[in-house]
């Protein structure tokens, strides 16, 4: 491929070649290293291909073999240059793609979020936002570290996040709470502090100094396991001190308060035949469509599908078309029977329960009850659950003082 586009660079010529002793022409040019390809016979002799430079010494070889050569096509970027050298404005069109291109690389124009479960990528949108991260922004500006504290502050449940800048995308790679078996990734010294109160059912320490032994009743916000190791002499005393990244398995038992409502007057949405169609288009930042006039639509649902310009996986380019569908639908009011609503509520609750269970939590016991009253369903209780608990919080050097936790019996 490397040598088709220097060829290609430079430029070359198609020639044919005519004679009654083009084997022995053929054997001159290799004898003086005059490299030839894509050499073809046809009817009139050989057809082949041949760079600029060693086109000019083959004169001599052809005289001393009478052989005719003719040149069929030119080709590379050097001819094309001249054939359309009065084609100013082609050319000034080109460089201001080439140079829009470049200026486009250097931000960010699509943000992907990875492995969230428990957090809706909306929600987590939303919140990169807040901290002045979107698309548009040049990528110098971007500080992936301070981004990475600001969300492991935010969510308790999210123990390990990347921020990542491939082509003009930004991928923000989290790992929830029951991911964190899995090797942190995290080389910065850091403490492994739960994020849930619990008792400690059993710890595993891969790196650092354990906070915590089996059996204790710890908050959030502990420190599990501490990122401070303290080197100790042939005496016992204190002879170095380094900081690492803690990183080890927690298993703790924890309790979940459960407390939803349920009215048992709703509406439901009866969807017409009546639906539009409209299309908008978003060039950088701004939002550009036509006035949707949705008529006489007093309810209706509005889908929204989205077309992002790319080259290649990940250089996405900052224009984006949008397809609107207006459906429209009408609201009748509907009420549950006692048996319907507890059908309900037990979805609702196995929904729960089985989100819980794919972030590997285990079910331990469901105290969760349901009551129906006159016009509204309740589910209230705790749940007692067997879970990973510790999330990644930078070190701090100031306070080096250890103090494990452990119950008294």
């Amino acid at each position: 491929m490397l040598v088709i586009l220097l060829r290609y660079l430079k430029g070359y010529l198609v020639i044919q070649l005519n004679g009654h002793s083009l084997e022995r022409f053929l054997n001159l040019c290799a004898n003086k290293n005059l490299y030839l390809w894509n050499v073809k016979k046809n009817q009139e002799g050989y057809l082949c291909s041949i760079s600029r430079e060693c086109f000019y010494e083959l004169k001599p070889i052809a005289q001393k073999t009478k052989t005719k050569l003719s040149i069929v096509k030119k080709q590379g970027l050097p001819f094309f240059l001249f054939y359309h050298r009065k084609r100013k404005l082609f050319f000034a069109g080109v460089l201001f793609c080439l140079i829009s291109v470049y200026i486009m690389s250097l931000h960010i124009w699509d943000i992907k979020i990875r492995g969230n479960y428990s957090y809706t990528k909306e929600e987590l949108l939303k919140f990169i936002q807040q901290e002045k991260v979107c698309c548009g922004m040049k990528k110098s500006k971007l500080d992936g570290a301070r981004l990475e504290e600001e969300i492991r502050k935010k969510y308790d449940s999210i123990s390990w996040v990347c921020c990542e800048v491939k082509g003009t995308q930004l991928i923000v790679t989290i790992k929830e709470t029951s991911d964190y078996g899995k090797k942190s990734k995290f080389k910065a010294p850091c403490d492994l502090v739960s994020n849930k109160d619990g008792v400690v059912l059993s710890i595993i320490t891969r790196n650092g100094t354990p906070q915590v032994k089996k059996g204790a009743t710890i908050k959030k916000g502990d420190v599990l396991i501490s990122g401070v190791v303290t080197l100790l002499d042939d005496a016992g005393e204190p002879l170095e001190t380094e900081y690492v990244s803690a990183d080890g398995d927690i298993i703790a038992q924890t309790v979940i308060s459960y407390h939803e409502t349920i009215d048992l007057y709703y509406y439901e949405k009866q969807y017409t035949k009546k639906e539009k169609n409209f299309f908008g288009a978003t060039i950088f930042t701004k939002y550009f469509s036509y006035f949707k006039n949705h008529g006489d639509y007093s309810h209706y649902d509005e889908i929204q599908d989205t077309y992002t310009l790319k080259l290649g996986e990940s250089f996405y380019l900052p224009f984006k078309f949008h397809k609107i569908t207006i459906k429209e639908y009408n609201l009748v009011r509907k009420k549950y029977t006692e048996k319907e609503v507890k059908e309900v509520a037990n979805r609702k609750l196995a929904l729960f329960l089985k989100h819980l269970k794919e972030k590997k939590v285990e079910i331990i016991k469901n105290n969760v009850k349901i009551e129906v009253m006159e016009n509204q369903c309740v589910l209230q209780g705790d749940i007692v659950t067997k879970e990973a608990v510790g999330k990644v919080q930078k070190i701090s050097r100031e306070n080096n003082t250890q103090e494990t936790k452990e119950d008294t019996p």
